[in-house]
């Protein structure tokens, strides 16, 4: 074989060397890190073959105990600006879901343990990872001197503090406001304006803006069995008209997300005065909401979490959110990129653009709703210009 040897992980005077044969798509890895290389080694072994199915790690050939060598197949060279692929924090993201659900506690992230070939991301150098139970030995594979534990987790660090450094996000409280909310109590009802418009007393809500009545008359038929006796989320939830509508038709518990301050506390207000029991409205960023309800309302929100207010980088990433905050049902709002709202005014879909992955359409939209929910069902169009449709899916 023609190999290419390189030095690797100089440490304490320990190295491990790299032999690489590209011709014959070889990459052989000899440790030699004193008294742990046989630690080290059999560390490796585990990881390589736990995670052999997965495709996030190279594929393991052969190996050999007593000269600590590991035979794998070669996966491209090191992660630099040169080769990066334009959906790097997706495959990264996506890469640390699948340790995590293989009790992987990845801790040596870092650019030189990234390869790159032919735009795909590979992981590579186990040695001194442990399982997340802090478990060194490896479920007993390994007989180790190590006993210090993990702390903290440390992906989320890296991903937040190095890989997210770039990403850009719009401010909903500083950067724009969309029209502001007003309340004014007329008689034994409030009226209430803003992104939606309705009425609201203690025993009735009543619709007045055209966008929310347009999508009571899409949902008409299913939305009343879809929220009685229902836990319910509704996100992005501007004056909350949908999470009030869902207390009114009998939810066990509704909550409310957005991150504008000032429709929070009108909202807040509301449920106060009108003594709304377990409901409740909070500043969450959606991309950061984690608690599953029965039924879901995702209005007006997919633009936005996208990459604009959140970060979630492709459209795929955005669907599967919103899945798995859905216990039973999703409706959710399609916004095509020629909506005034996105080509006219904020734009949102190009904010960090280097970064996204570039899905936002309504062809890879459907799919990624047939891909993660049992059956999904087209209402119709929510807005007169035809830019926006809602959908119904269920898990």
């Amino acid at each position: 074989m023609s190999f290419i040897d390189i030095e690797k992980g100089n440490q304490n005077n320990y190295t491990s060397k790299i032999r690489i044969d590209k011709k014959k798509d070889i990459v052989e890895k000899i440790i030699d890190y004193g008294e742990y290389s046989d630690e080290l080694f059999k560390r490796e072994i585990y990881w390589l073959t736990i995670l052999h199915d997965t495709d996030i790690v190279p594929k393991l050939k052969s190996c050999n105990p007593i000269t600590h060598t590991i035979t794998m197949n070669w996966c491209g060279d090191i992660l630099s600006e040169d080769n990066k692929p334009d959906n790097l924090y997706e495959q990264l993201f996506n890469i640390n879901l699948i340790l995590l659900k293989n009790n992987c506690f990845y801790n040596d992230w870092k650019a030189g343990n990234l390869l790159v070939k032919d735009n795909k991301i590979t992981l590579i150098d186990f040695g001194w990872c442990p399982r997340i139970i802090e478990d060194y030995s490896c479920d007993k594979e390994v007989k180790t001197q190590l006993t210090e534990k993990p702390s903290g987790n440390y992906f989320k660090d890296i991903f937040k503090g190095q890989l997210m450094s770039n990403v850009k996000l719009l401010d909903l409280n500083k950067d724009w406001q969309q029209v502001r909310p007003t309340l004014n109590k007329v008689g034994d009802y409030f009226s209430i304006t803003g992104y939606q418009d309705y009425n609201i007393s203690k025993i009735k809500i009543v619709p007045i803006s055209d966008n929310i009545k347009t999508k009571l008359s899409l949902m008409k038929s299913t939305i009343q069995s879809d929220i009685l006796g229902k836990t319910i989320s509704d996100i992005g939830c501007s004056n909350m008209f949908f999470g009030f509508l869902s207390y009114f038709y009998g939810a066990t518990n509704v909550i409310g997300i957005d991150l504008d301050t000032d429709y929070l506390k009108q909202n807040n207000h509301l449920i106060n005065q009108l003594l709304m029991k377990n409901v409740s409205c909070e500043n969450i960023n959606v991309v950061d909401y984690k608690t599953p309800a029965d039924t879901v309302f995702a209005f007006a929100i997919i633009h936005w979490i996208y990459s604009c207010s959140g970060f979630l980088g492709s459209l795929e990433n955005v669907v599967k959110h919103l899945k798995s905050i859905t216990n039973k049902c999703l409706y959710v709002e399609w916004i095509d990129p020629s909506d005034d709202c996105i080509s006219a005014m904020l734009h949102h879909i190009d904010f960090n653009k280097d970064l996204t992955k570039q899905d936002y359409n309504k062809e890879d939209f459907v799919k990624y709703l047939q891909d993660n929910f049992s059956s999904i069902s087209y209402l119709g169009v929510s807005k007169q210009s035809g830019t926006r449709e809602i959908y119904r899916c269920l898990t």
